[in-house]
């Protein structure tokens, strides 16, 4: 659903593609990987806050990720295909979805990751420039309205990687409730005077 609707907004990731078999899938990775160090991700559609997944690096899917790939095309599964983009800086776009169809644009949390792009926590109080925040207001009320016209109603997040060739608007759709909204909650609560890093554990431990 994602893929689908980056291509039709033109912002899918160069290289970037959905398969249903291992023929499909072998060719996408050697056709976006050709270099030995060429990093990627094989996700499933389904996957969320970096699980159901799996990376490698290189022209050849072979391996563990080819098991893990075999045995979801063998349940039926799509999985999608995206070269690896080295993060320069992630953000969360929190919303809520209004029985009427209005999208309210909640706030923007700054995501920070591992290198295997893995959630960690949130730097509070680093508020991103007006001019990505418009990108990314736009970006998630196009999700919005999308979610909204497939009958969904409620708290949904949107997550966005800047790398150096720009920003990927549609990193991840996500129709729940998510971290980014606690963590919006705590930046309006400390207001923080400089940016300051708060793990996902500490988010849980203060919420439990």
């Amino acid at each position: 659903w994602s893929h689908a609707l980056e291509l039709e907004l033109g912002v899918a990731m160069p290289g970037a593609a959905t398969a249903d078999t291992m023929e499909q899938l072998r060719e996408a990775v050697s056709r976006a990987c050709p270099g030995a160090q060429d990093k990627w991700v094989l996700k499933s559609a389904f996957g969320f806050a970096a699980r159901e997944r799996v990376l490698g690096r290189g022209p050849a899917l072979e391996g563990a990720p080819a098991v893990w790939c075999e045995r979801r095309v063998a349940a039926g599964e799509t999985l999608i295909f995206q070269p690896w983009l080295e993060r320069l800086r992630e953000y969360g776009v929190t919303m809520l979805i209004e029985r009427s169809g209005e999208v309210q644009i909640e706030g923007v949390s700054d995501l920070q990751t591992n290198g295997a792009g893995t959630g960690t926590g949130y730097l509070l109080g680093r508020p991103p420039t007006t001019q990505r925040i418009a990108q990314l207001t736009e970006a998630a009320r196009i999700v919005g309205r999308r979610l909204f016209a497939e009958g969904y109603t409620g708290t949904a997040g949107l997550d966005a990687l800047e790398h150096a060739g720009g920003l990927h608007p549609l990193l991840e759709i996500n129709a729940r409730y998510t971290m980014g909204f606690v963590a919006l909650a705590f930046e309006r609560a400390l207001r923080p005077q400089q940016p300051v890093l708060r793990t996902t554990e500490q988010f849980l431990a203060a919420l439990a």
